[in-house]
């Protein structure tokens, strides 16, 4: 199960000023290492961003530390990793929306 290890107090602002609050969330794994992310929550709600994992730590003490330890400077890195994953993941549903579209639409007229 996800949890929250840290949240940061600054926010955390894209090229277009859009602020978003930071946390460090993290879960552990069938191993038992845990892996890490962080999540970019909106200023008037709306959707969640997520970065990808960012780290993998033994346990979630070493998890805790690392997240504590990250600047403003990383939140920000990992804020544009989250929005360009935002954007690849929004050109990967629209193709595939298209293309479910089109077979639908030839699978209809055979039938």
């Amino acid at each position: 199960m996800a949890c929250v290890l840290f949240e940061y107090e600054s926010a955390i602002k894209t090229p277009a000023g859009v602020a978003y609050r930071a946390r460090a969330c993290g879960s552990e794994l069938d191993d038992g290492t845990w892996q890490g992310w962080i999540e970019y929550l909106p200023p008037k709600g709306g959707r969640v961003l997520l970065s990808p994992r960012e780290t993998l730590q033994a346990n979630k003490p070493d998890l805790t530390h690392w997240a504590v330890g990250l600047t403003p400077v990383y939140l920000e890195g990992a804020l544009g990793r989250a929005l360009f994953r935002l954007s690849t993941t929004s050109r990967v549903m629209t193709r595939h929306r298209k293309t479910l579209g089109a077979d639908i639409h030839r699978n209809h007229r055979h039938t």
